[in-house]
Order: C-alpha cells, then sequence, then structure tokens
C-alpha cells in the first residue's frame, strides 16, 4: 500500500470518528454524572482550588471544563450557595445545571473529549503499524474508531476518556523507551505517567502493568543480547 493511499485511508476514519462522536455529542442528552464532573473541573479551570472534588485526579475534568471559561452568563462556582463548604450538589444546580440553554454547556465539554479519542485513535494506529506494520495500524484504527465503548465514552464529559487516553499514552511511551532507551523517551514516559495519574487514580495500576512490561522486555531481550555477544566473540 503506497503512501498516500494509506494517508486518506487514516483521515477517512478519522473524519468518520468524528462525525460519529460530535453526532452523539451534541444530540444526547447530559448524562446523570456530566454536570458534576463539569462542575467541579470549572471550579478547578476558575480558581485552582479543589473544594469540590471527589475521589477523582482534577487533570480530566480540567481538560474538558476550560471551554466554559468562554460561555457568557455563566455562574462562577465560587458565587454559588454551597461551595464555601464544599456542596457539590448545590453548586452544580446553581451553576452549570441552571444554564439555559444546558445544551450550550454539556456540548462545549464535550467536545475536547472527542478530540482527546481522536487523539487517542490515531495513538493507536501509530502503536499498531510499529508493532506490525502498516496493514495491523490501520486494522486496529478501524477497530478503535468503530467500537461501542470509545464511541459512547468519547463523547462525554467524564473522566473515563482522559483516563483510558492517558494510561494508554503511558503504556506506549514506556514501550517506545524500552525499544530504544534514551534520556528523550525516559522522560516522555515519565511525564505521562504524572498526566494519567493527573487524570485518574486508577492510573496507579500502571506501575505494576508497567513493571511487569519491563521484566517481559528483559525476558525476551536478554537472550537476544547473549545471542549477539557471541556472535561477536565468534
Amino acid at each position: 500500500m503506497n503512501t498516500l493511499r494509506r494517508h486518506v485511508i487514516i483521515l477517512t476514519l478519522l473524519l468518520l470518528g468524528f462525525a460519529q462522536l460530535l453526532s452523539a455529542a451534541t444530540q444526547l442528552s447530559a448524562t446523570v454524572d456530566e454536570g458534576f464532573h463539569i462542575t467541579s473541573g470549572y471550579e478547578y479551570v476558575r480558581t485552582g482550588h479543589l473544594r469540590l472534588f471527589d475521589e477523582h485526579a482534577p487533570l480530566a475534568k480540567a481538560l474538558f471544563a476550560w471551554p466554559l471559561t468562554f460561555v457568557p452568563d455563566l455562574t462562577p462556582p465560587e458565587q454559588a450557595p454551597g461551595y464555601d463548604t464544599g456542596n457539590l450538589i448545590a453548586v452544580a444546580q446553581a451553576t452549570v445545571l441552571a444554564y439555559r440553554p444546558l445544551d450550550r454547556v454539556i456540548v462545549a465539554a464535550r467536545i475536547p473529549v472527542t478530540l482527546l479519542t481522536l487523539l487517542l485513535a490515531a495513538t493507536i494506529y501509530r502503536w499498531g503499524a510499529q508493532e506490525a506494520g502498516a496493514t495491523a495500524g490501520l486494522f486496529a484504527l478501524a477497530w478503535a474508531i468503530f467500537d461501542p465503548n470509545l464511541l459512547a465514552h468519547g463523547s462525554l464529559a467524564t473522566t473515563d476518556m482522559g483516563a483510558t487516553a492517558f494510561i494508554f499514552w503511558s503504556t506506549y511511551a514506556f514501550s517506545r523507551y524500552l525499544r530504544h532507551p534514551d534520556r528523550r523517551r525516559w522522560w516522555a514516559a515519565a511525564l505521562l505517567l504524572g498526566l494519567a495519574q493527573g487524570a485518574k487514580l486508577t492510573a496507579l495500576l500502571l506501575y505494576p502493568v508497567l513493571g511487569l512490561l519491563a521484566l517481559l522486555d528483559a525476558w525476551v531481550t536478554a537472550p537476544q543480547a547473549r545471542r549477539q555477544a557471541l556472535g561477536r566473540r565468534a
């Protein structure tokens, strides 16, 4: 497959994914927890405080809440009843959920999530192509673009897709470091590991996962290194 055809297929798949995600983001009603996620993220973007945060880390919420700074007449959370006591439900009902039309706030928060999902899909292609060739990468991209789970969560302003993306990117960066260790890749892997934890505490599970990847890499590459050393001696 020539390069131009491959790029056309990649672009077509990404556009199809964007169309599906944008359609869902603009037509689906708000889920039960989106208003609360958006409110706590909006508070963090405006004030830098975590008064309205629950058990979730702030990065994913901040990413999809920053467009709300451009929404006119949206009541600042720090001016809402219940803010001083950290009552997230009361603040959300007085700010994000009280805004009319509500779709303007919900869609504004969902757009960054759709873009994050597309970037994740592009990385899925890249990793697949690097590991098994361009055709495998295209199959992986198509699978991601039409995967019901990614389509369902990739257009919602919740922490799930942010956590998924950063956990995937962290694993990918660590894999690249193991294949070609250098200082730049080490820092990229470390940065993305930190960002993954900033997106959701579930990313703490990356420590044993990445440890197992490192052990597996050592187990696979050590015999190759010994064979190369023996070959040089011969």
